[in-house]
């Protein structure tokens, strides 16, 4: 059994370490590169993690099979009236089995405690063809806008934003 959660303070090692498997992984998925967040210092892990478990305005979700490592994350942040949606990742081995769903689900629940008006955005590389659909299907369309991912020419992010209408 997986358990979705937010994760608590003391688990920055455990979120070092799925950050930077990620950024490994699936570079393209993400604004930042595995390379530039090697070099980042533990009291920078520590208080990223700590953000993601305590705030009121930002929340970082794992999924926790229980004393092997994270196998996925999703993180959610919000001020002055727009939330962003970023950081979400399943491990290779652990994908096709709901975990990203659930992931987004706790995001998206989180969300709608604290800003159930405000809209919530994310941007996605299209490449991400199984992520596009997952966000899809969780009432997300594309606003049309493109920006360069910035670490790999030629790549892009799409805009999409959360319709208002519920999922079904």
């Amino acid at each position: 059994m997986i358990d979705v959660r937010r994760i608590r303070p003391d688990e920055w090692r455990e979120h070092r370490e799925i950050r930077l498997n990620a950024l490994a992984t699936d570079p393209l998925a993400f604004g930042s590169t595995r390379s530039r967040e090697l070099g980042y210092s533990d009291e920078l892990w520590k208080e990223r993690t700590e953000r993601g478990a305590l705030s009121e305005n930002s929340a970082l979700f794992v999924a926790d099979p229980g004393g092997t490592g994270f196998v996925g994350m999703m993180a959610i942040a919000g001020s002055e009236g727009q939330w962003h949606v970023f950081a979400m990742w399943v491990a290779p081995g652990s994908r096709r089995r709901g975990i990203g769903g659930r992931l987004l689900d706790a995001g998206l629940a989180w969300y709608r405690e604290r800003a159930s008006t405000d809209p919530l955005l994310l941007d996605v590389n299209p490449r991400q063809v199984d992520a596009v659909r997952l966000y899809e299907h969780r009432g997300f369309r594309g606003t049309g806008r493109t920006a360069p991912l910035g670490h790999t020419e030629g790549e892009i992010t799409v805009s999409m934003v959360l319709d208002a209408r519920p999922h079904r």
